[in-house]
């Protein structure tokens, strides 16, 4: 028995937060694709440019974490209210929208909306 959406995107979260990057990457399609909401394009597609840019660019950042702080599930689709902690040394934290697209338990697509306020 696959788990439900809710529980693939806990997953992912938890292990974004524990900055464990094979197990972060367990939990996406070998195909998945990251938008940032609006943009037609992807900005990373694949699993190996997404663990690159986790890598070097989130998981490199000592203190890194999220805070969970909503959640809506909607069949395949979970989006998450986050606060990001740590991201910039010079703000509390940073407010965004993650929205996740499960396919087969993993998560194939994710959009991200951010703030203007706190781009």
């Amino acid at each position: 028995m696959r788990d439900t959406p809710a529980a693939v995107v806990k997953r992912q979260f938890d292990t974004y937060n524990r900055q464990d990057i094979d197990a972060y990457m367990d939990c996406f399609s070998p195909d998945i694709e990251m938008f940032v909401f609006g943009q037609a394009a992807p900005f990373l597609s694949g699993s190996e440019a997404v663990r690159a840019f986790y890598r070097n660019k989130r998981f490199n950042i000592s203190g890194l974490r999220a805070e969970l702080l909503n959640e809506i599930v909607l069949g395949d689709m979970v989006v998450y209210l986050e606060k990001l902690v740590g991201l910039t040394p010079d703000r509390e934290g940073v407010t965004a929208i993650a929205i996740h697209q499960v396919a087969d338990g993993r998560i194939r697509r994710m959009w991200f909306i951010r703030s203007s306020a706190t781009a």
